[in-house]
């Protein structure tokens, strides 16, 4: 566990993560929106059933948002994934599929995010309201962003925990 109570995601270790090539619409595609998530979930919960999956190490951004006022998720998460291939492999992993807490009857469904990539989620969501209060409601970051020359902006693991400080 990390300082704010999240599990740490481990590395990547499953071997069906040795992701296929994504089909032309997805070439291009690292972030994605997961719908229909059941209400209760939480994001250590959301982490546990990525890793559980095989998806831990996979993805160096996690979103969900929680409404402050119930405390409940709303429906809905954006992942990075580390490259097109394991985005893909959580879409057809997670499409159609019901989440494994809760009996709900909620399908998620899986879509490209608006936003793509690492640097596009941290630039939009590190200075944003969303990444002050709770730490287990702000956005995760799990890596450091990196600029151009290789020098690193800081620790980029605020929110829920994460890989290298912060929070």
């Amino acid at each position: 566990l990390h300082k704010s109570g999240v599990p740490a995601t481990p590395p990547l270790s499953n071997p069906l993560l040795a992701a296929p090539p994504p089909p032309l619409d997805w070439a291009n595609t690292t972030t994605v929106m997961m719908r229909n998530l059941p209400n209760k979930y939480t994001q250590a919960m959301l982490i546990e059933e990525l890793s559980n999956i095989g998806f831990g190490g996979a993805y160096d951004f996690l979103y969900l948002p929680i409404d402050p006022e119930t405390h409940a998720n709303r429906g809905y998460a954006f992942l990075n994934l580390l490259e097109p291939g394991l985005a893909w492999l959580l879409k057809t992993t997670f499409e159609g599929r019901k989440m494994s807490c809760f009996n709900s009857d909620k399908v998620v469904s899986v879509a490209p995010a608006a936003l793509q990539g690492f640097e596009a989620n941290y630039a939009h969501y590190s200075t944003s309201r969303v990444n002050r209060g709770d730490p287990s409601a702000r956005p995760l970051f799990l890596r450091t962003l990196q600029h151009e020359g290789g020098a690193g902006a800081g620790p980029a693991a605020s929110g829920g925990g994460g890989h290298g400080g912060g929070g």
